[in-house]
C-alpha cells in the first residue's frame, strides 16, 4: 500500500477494484497494472497484458527464406536491418 502514497497520502479515487495504473519497476520500466484487490496494507495488481489468456488468431505470408548468418545463429535469432538492437 505503501507504493500509492504521495506526500504521505494515498489518492484512494484511483486505487480502484478494476482501475488501471501506470508503475514502474525498479529498472524505470513502465507496466500498466490493473487493480484487482485491495485488503488492509496490500494490493492486488494484475500486471499481465490485457489479451493474456484470450484466443488470439494471426495470419501471414512469407516473404523470404535465406539460411541464417553466423552472428544470428551465435545469438539464437534473426538480425533484420533496422529492427536489431542489442
Amino acid at each position: 500500500m505503501d507504493v500509492f502514497k504521495v506526500d504521505g497520502v494515498i489518492d484512494m479515487s484511483m486505487l480502484v477494484v478494476g482501475n488501471v495504473i501506470p508503475m514502474s519497476d525498479r529498472d524505470g520500466n513502465r507496466l500498466d497494472g490493473r487493480v484487482n484487490a485491495i485488503g488492509g496494507d496490500s494490493v492486488k495488481m494484475d500486471f499481465n497484458h490485457p489479451l493474456a489468456g484470450h484466443q488470439l488468431h494471426f495470419s501471414g505470408e512469407v516473404i523470404e527464406v535465406r539460411e541464417a548468418s553466423e552472428e544470428e545463429l551465435a545469438h539464437g535469432h534473426a538480425h533484420t536491418p533496422g529492427m536489431h538492437g542489442h
